[in-house]
């Protein structure tokens, strides 16, 4: 991994394109400080484009359905009929950790069983 930029592929990345790589299901692991994910933030990618985003706030179970897509090391998402959209880079790095960066905040997340 490259000193100056901390998403560059590494020897120990997952090698597969960054879509095959996101497909199943992921926990988030820690966030950067100005991220807001909630402890229990779960993500689930689904190969034909669907991403399940589910956490709890205050006791009350939350769930967003969204779509996906990823080429290279950006990852696009999107909530239909909402008008929210996000572009951000994306990679599965060493151990298998999935790192988010929003624009130099990484959020990190392991896959589930």
């Amino acid at each position: 991994m490259s000193g100056d930029d901390p998403l560059a592929r590494g020897a120990d990345d997952d090698p597969r394109p960054l879509a095959e790589a996101l497909a199943g299901a992921w926990r988030i692991l820690r966030s950067d400080g100005g991220l807001e994910f909630a402890p229990d933030a779960r993500l689930r990618f689904a190969p034909d484009g669907q991403l399940d985003y589910r956490f709890t706030i205050e006791g009350s179970a939350q769930r967003v359905e969204m779509r996906w897509h990823a080429e290279d090391d950006r990852l696009s998402t999107e909530v239909p009929g909402a008008g929210i959209a996000r572009e951000l880079r994306a990679r599965v790095g060493a151990a298998g950790v999935l790192i988010l960066d929003f624009g130099g905040a990484r959020a990190y997340f392991v896959r589930e069983a």
